[in-house]
């Protein structure tokens, strides 16, 4: 979705926010409301924010950002994280939303640290494994089994 404004046979277009995964986002809404609207994809709750920006969230960020009640002009940040949920017996990932005025505590590996690393670090230091590094490491581990099972099915169809 963009947002566009029309004043004076002027047409003002809005860049739509975009979360990464993991990826602290940083603004600063110009209202201290958004503005609710039914669109094709569902209720949504559109904030704008201090640098011409636009901001669409869905039922979930919205109770977030309710929840963090932000006055206007004031910075929050916004995080857009996975989380792994076991439903039906069967693991999924699930997105979770972290809506807080101070900047979250993600931290990332370290020049000579691999992602795959990060339980032997936190080991190591005593300090627990964040939710980047466990996320990474998962996605590591899930890499390497999917690797083990093409070796597996070459090395089955090398055979007479």
């Amino acid at each position: 979705m963009i947002a566009a404004a029309i004043t004076d046979n002027i047409v003002y277009v809005r860049e739509p926010i975009r979360f990464d995964i993991n990826a602290p986002v940083e603004l600063a809404f110009a209202y201290g409301t958004g503005k609710r609207l039914e669109t094709k994809y569902g209720p949504r709750v559109m904030y704008t924010t201090v640098g011409n920006g636009v901001l669409f969230a869905g039922p979930e960020l919205a109770a977030e950002i309710a929840k963090a009640s932000p006055r206007a002009r004031t910075p929050v940040w916004i995080t857009k994280q996975l989380r792994w949920v076991t439903e039906d017996g069967r693991r999924r990932q699930r997105i979770r939303w972290l809506v807080t005025e101070t900047r979250p505590a993600i931290h990332e590996p370290g020049p000579n640290r691999k992602p795959g690393d990060s339980q032997a670090a936190a080991a190591a230091t005593g300090l627990p494994e964040t939710q980047l590094e466990r996320f990474a490491r998962e996605a590591a581990e899930v890499r390497e089994m999917a690797a083990r099972n093409i070796r597996a099915r070459i090395n089955l169809e090398r055979r007479p």
